[in-house]
């Protein structure tokens, strides 16, 4: 049945609305961000789509970015000072401080007692953002604390400027997005997914020249296993490395329907530039 893009009901005025698209109503696009911590609660604690439960020593680097003390975006730590998000997850009209990252712990509301939140100092888009197309979906942050390093906080490593994605290489992403679509059901625990990279060739075979150079795309053909609204701006990572930012897709793990990630290495001279 056809059905145009899902947009989650979101709480207080103020939160950056998912990205608006012309409307397709064979392709319909979502955007992975601006979930809430209000909402997500009135569900059972469940998973990213078709993903398990993990701890955040697994990644060191995954942050939870959250606007007035709610998850909207995952987030990845470049250095103590920096981090790396999606554009579509920042609204050009709040200012840094309305947003802060939680590390250095697994469980989105800290229940654990563990975490170290900072405030967001400071954020840039790409200057070549574009809303319409989701291109150039990349956002650097400044933090306003230094992240205090160690088993559960660590910097991920970025590919050299356009260096080549490992196609076929299984990739993994982390992230505290819905895991159903369609209804809103943030998990307390982060949670894991693997998927295989494909060629664009493949992923336009889905998105009819959608996806461009600046992009990387990654999913099963049967779905099933994926990324979801509240899972934009988390780390792609390959061989150790970050490939990716979570950016798009037709809804969440769809068949036939891959994620569709910004891709880093095209843009790893932007980032240093900015750092």
């Amino acid at each position: 049945m056809k059905y145009i893009a899902i947009i989650l009901a979101l709480i207080g005025s103020n939160l950056a609305l998912p990205l608006d698209f012309e409307e397709d109503s064979e392709y319909p696009i979502n955007t992975f961000g601006n979930c809430t911590d209000e909402q997500s609660d009135l569900f059972d604690d469940e998973r990213v789509v078709g993903g398990t439960d993990t701890t955040i020593e697994r990644y060191p680097w995954q942050l939870s970015l959250r606007q007035r003390g709610r998850h909207i975006c995952g987030a990845s730590a470049l250095t103590v000072i920096r981090g790396l998000t999606a554009a579509h997850c920042l609204s050009p009209n709040l200012p840094s401080s309305t947003y802060s990252v939680l590390a250095g712990t697994n469980n989105r509301l800290q229940q654990d007692g563990r975490g170290f939140v900072t405030p967001i100092q400071r954020h840039i888009l790409h200057p070549q953002w574009h809303r319409p197309t989701i291109r150039n979906d990349v956002a650097v942050l400044w933090f306003a604390s230094p992240l205090p390093l160690g088993p559960t906080i660590r910097p991920i490593p970025l590919p050299a400027q356009d260096a080549q994605v490992p196609y076929r290489v299984t990739a993994v992403v982390a992230g505290w997005g819905n895991t159903r679509q369609g209804v809103i059901s943030l998990p307390i625990i982060l949670q894991h997914v693997t998927a295989p990279i494909i060629t664009n060739e493949q992923c336009n075979n889905a998105y009819r020249g959608r996806v461009t150079a600046d992009m990387v795309c990654a999913g099963y053909p049967q779905g099933g296993r994926g990324t979801c609204q509240g899972d934009s701006g988390g780390a792609l990572v390959a061989n150790g490395v970050q490939v990716g930012i979570v950016s798009w897709a037709r809804g969440c793990a769809q068949p036939n329907f891959p994620t569709v990630f910004a891709r880093v290495a095209v843009f790893r001279n932007w980032i240093r530039s900015v750092m």
